[in-house]
């Protein structure tokens, strides 16, 4: 104890705590008078506990992005449209949702080639079964995910814009999703649901990386006069992984 001027007191409590009092008892306060009198309480050393720095998160890897090349896809026939997934094994691999008949060819859908409806063999006479979504499933060879499409209205006039009819061909519903494997269910990143003239360019939206992803219209409101899914191609023109 320095008698003219300070004490330095060390304490080893050991615990730590929110609340601390330091103080002295009336009557033997000081040396000659019991009244506690202070100029001032300093705290040279405060302590707490330990806390480790929050880690600075890992950047997350840049996504390389290309246009989808369907060559290197093989169709695997009709996969089917329920809560769950058509296409479950296999790498690259394509299929529709329900096909109208044999001439109705599935693998039309993303084949790489755009023509005229009703022409043989020109590789764009894509049509859904009666009653039945139409449009396709794909499974990537890794996880993917597309965010952006391009479904091809069936034609009749290379010269024109117009899809088929006159326009009756147009898109007025699609859908686009991609199915999640925590939740096992597929998820909505993309919905039309007013009519599009001409081909329909589409963009996913909040979108994760998955290897199964569909894209279809409903049955009986595809189109703007009339509900029987055609489709000439839909392109995947921007597919991105890690």
């Amino acid at each position: 104890m320095d008698r003219g001027w300070h004490w330095d007191v060390s304490l080893n409590a050991g615990v730590a705590a929110r609340n601390w009092r330091i103080y002295a008892d009336w009557g033997d306060a000081h040396r000659n008078t019991g009244h506690p009198h202070f100029a001032e309480i300093e705290l040279l050393s405060v302590c707490g506990p330990t806390v480790s720095p929050t880690p600075v998160p890992a950047p997350t890897p840049a996504l390389q992005c290309s246009v989808n090349n369907p060559a290197s896809f093989s169709y695997e026939g009709v996969v089917g449209h329920a809560s769950s997934r058509g296409l479950t094994s296999g790498s690259n691999v394509y299929g529709v949702l329900s096909t109208y008949d044999s001439v109705s060819t599935g693998s039309d859908i993303m084949d790489g080639i755009v023509g005229m409806w009703s022409s043989p063999g020109d590789g764009s006479s894509y049509r859904a079964a009666s009653g039945h979504a139409g449009g396709m499933e794909v499974r990537f060879a890794v996880p993917t995910v597309v965010q952006d499409f391009k479904a091809h209205c069936i034609k009749n006039n290379a010269q024109t814009m117009s899809c088929y009819g006159d326009g009756d061909y147009d898109l007025k519903t699609f859908k686009a999703e991609y199915w999640d494997e925590d939740d096992g269910s597929w998820v909505e990143v993309h919905s039309l649901n007013s009519v599009v003239a001409g081909n329909y360019y589409g963009q996913t939206v909040g979108a994760k990386l998955s290897k199964n992803w569909r894209f279809y219209s409903p049955w009986s409101s595809a189109h703007r006069n009339t509900g029987h899914p055609h489709f000439a191609e839909i392109e995947l023109m921007n597919v991105c992984t890690q």
